[in-house]
């Protein structure tokens, strides 16, 4: 449908649907809110996930209502209280037709952002204070009517101007920007995600604020007039370093905005700008050009994965970013982001209670690939680069160049194999490993073939496992299951 400006989209729903669906892709719908009726977004709920069987689990009500760009037909509009009286409403419509779906309300980080009118207020339980932001009103009066949203909405644009972070584009802004660089202005991922629970927590009370999550469904560094910066290196280096730092808190959801927009010219080009693309462009590709931040996804696709445990890494330099993941595999990983554009750093990689096999594999994405686009080098030269590593250890030097995302993926050391014979019938192999990592026990008569036995999850470095003897003569193996 059109945005009441005229605009229309350039597919249809039917479309989307067979893309979305044939993916497999966990899609986030948003109902219209500004110009639209509960009926008509219960209608949507009815078509999509009952008669066409999508089953979205994410439906919004409305976007960025709470700014005055968006529009907005009811009689007070862009106002907090409205939209919660109409948006329990559409919730209830909507969960009508569907109850196992999630319907998400749109919030901002701040309890005095977005303060459009003061014709209702909201008193904080906690501190006792009277608030007139977007966040609060909306939450105190979703609790008055006893109905709530499923989860909240967040997006963000660091360097948008209206935001107040910062006039213009600066690239060691932005790529400090996710890990709190600018404390206080709630421009990081972490800040950003304690003060939205806060509120929820203040507002609607513990048990029922702790119910709803939080999910981010739209970012990217810019919005409006974008310039160089955008479509530059130091934007995938952006968004990688923000999926990282976001996997570190309680957002669920992350959804770059967006995935092909178009060219703009109108933004900052100013020369101290890293980057040499003549124009903007919040997409991750246009036509068969695919921009830095095509490849940083591309790259993060083999950092973490559904199931993989997040990891406390750490780097003791502002410049070098360090996260790293336990997959469900037993393997790690481990992304390095250098954010320094100009300059090589080396650095020590310590690994702290775990033990890798001697090779290694490295991928990563940079300066070097994004300058043979420019130079329009072979397809294959502007790719992420994979090679192998000869030198992993638990303590090993690296040097990570300068403007590039380098992503390590260990594997576990192999295993040590002991057997113990136990008269009459049976014996205890012990194999000493790494905890939590699965291997596979597998057994052969001639050391040619062998067939799988069980597989087994250590939950220490030593692990027994006891089985009958076979009067023929057996080998036996552990290996790690990738």
């Amino acid at each position: 449908s059109n945005n009441g400006g005229g605009f229309v989209w350039g597919t249809s729903f039917a479309n989307f649907m067979h893309v979305a669906t044939n993916l497999g892709a966990q899609a986030f719908i948003t109902v219209n809110y500004g110009t639209g009726t509960s009926n008509e977004a219960a209608a949507w709920v009815a078509s999509a996930n009952i008669t066409n069987h999508c089953n979205f689990k994410y439906w919004e009500i409305g976007n960025e209502v709470y700014g005055t760009w968006e529009v907005d037909s009811n009689n007070a509009p862009n106002d907090p209280y409205t939209y919660a009286t109409r948006a329990a409403g559409y919730i209830q419509l909507m969960k009508a037709q569907d109850p196992t779906f999630k319907i998400g309300a749109v919030a901002v980080a701040g309890e005095d952002s977005s303060v459009n009118n003061k014709n209702h207020t909201a008193t904080n339980f906690i501190t006792g204070q009277v608030h007139y932001g977007w966040t609060p009103v909306m939450l105190a009066r979703f609790k008055s009517l006893g109905i709530y949203p499923d989860f909240l909405i967040y997006h963000d644009y660091p360097e948008y101007t209206s935001s107040g972070y910062n006039s213009t584009d600066s690239d060691p802004l932005l790529l400090q920007i996710a890990d709190n660089y600018c404390p206080g202005t709630l421009s990081d991922w972490a800040s950003a995600a304690q003060n939205m629970r806060m509120q929820l927590t203040d507002y609607l009370g513990g048990p029922t604020g702790s119910n709803i999550e939080l999910c981010v469904t739209e970012n990217n560094s810019d919005a409006g007039a974008e310039g160089r910066q955008i479509t530059s290196i130091v934007n995938g280096l952006y968004l990688a370093d923000s999926v990282a730092q976001l996997m570190r808190t309680e957002f669920n959801s992350y959804i770059w905005w967006d995935l092909r927009n178009g060219a703009s010219t109108s933004g900052d080009f100013d020369s101290t700008l890293y980057g040499w693309r003549p124009f903007g462009d919040e997409g991750v590709t246009w036509g068969t050009t695919n921009y830095p931040v095509y490849y940083a996804q591309k790259l993060l696709q083999y950092f973490v994965r559904s199931g993989d445990s997040v990891l406390n890494a750490s780097s003791d330099y502002q410049l070098l970013s360090d996260y790293a993941a336990r997959r469900t595999n037993g393997a790690l990983t481990m992304l390095v982001i250098n954010k320094d554009v100009t300059t090589n750093f080396n650095a020590q990689i310590v690994l702290t209670n775990y033990l890798p096999a001697t090779t290694a594999t490295i991928r990563s994405y940079g300066i070097a690939q994004d300058e043979a686009a420019r130079t329009n080098a072979p397809a294959a030269f502007q790719d992420v680069a994979e090679t192998n590593f000869s030198g992993a250890t638990t303590n090993f030097a690296y040097a990570f160049p300068a403007g590039t995302l380098t992503l390590f993926t260990f594997a576990p050391a192999p295993v040590k194999l002991h057997s113990t014979f136990v008269p009459p019938a049976k014996f205890i192999l012990q194999y000493q490993g790494q905890a939590n990592v699965p291997y596979v026990l597998q057994d052969s008569s001639n050391l040619v073939n062998w067939i799988s036995a069980s597989t087994n999850r250590s939950s220490g470095l030593l692990t027994a496992i006891t089985n009958t003897a076979s009067a023929a003569e057996q080998y036996w193996r552990v290996i790690w299951q990738p």
